[in-house]
């Protein structure tokens, strides 16, 4: 024989626990998620940093070589042989004579006038 079983209506109440431990759940999650995309962040930041770092040591580089190359130039342009070269085909300069020599002091007071040219220079 079959016993019939009344069933009764169960009423569930709420645990004040548990929405509780849900809430501190939530955020322990919270925090973690949050560390997580600030280490994200601070990788992200220190590649595009370092990639800056790579192109400024490049131009740097690049400057380097252009001043090198620069002094060079420079040197040759100053070269006195170079500069009476020019000095006496372009400019149609000459030797000065000792009439055309003077000697002045440090205060810029004539010293001599007609001094005779130096043999070295000319």
């Amino acid at each position: 024989m079959r016993r019939r079983v009344r069933r009764a209506r169960v009423v569930r109440e709420r645990d004040p626990r548990s929405m509780r431990h849900l809430g501190f759940l939530f955020l322990l999650c919270s925090a973690a998620a949050s560390l997580f995309l600030f280490s994200l962040w601070q990788r992200v930041e220190l590649t595009g940093l370092h990639h800056q770092i790579e192109n400024l040591r490049a131009d740097r580089n690049e400057l380097l070589e252009t001043q090198k190359q620069l002094r060079v130039k420079r040197s040759e342009l100053r070269a006195l042989p170079r500069v009476e070269r020019i000095a006496r085909g372009k400019l149609g300069l000459q030797t000065a004579t000792a009439p055309q020599l003077y000697a002045f002091d440090h205060t810029g007071r004539l010293v001599a006038a007609g001094i005779q040219p130096i043999a070295a220079l000319q």
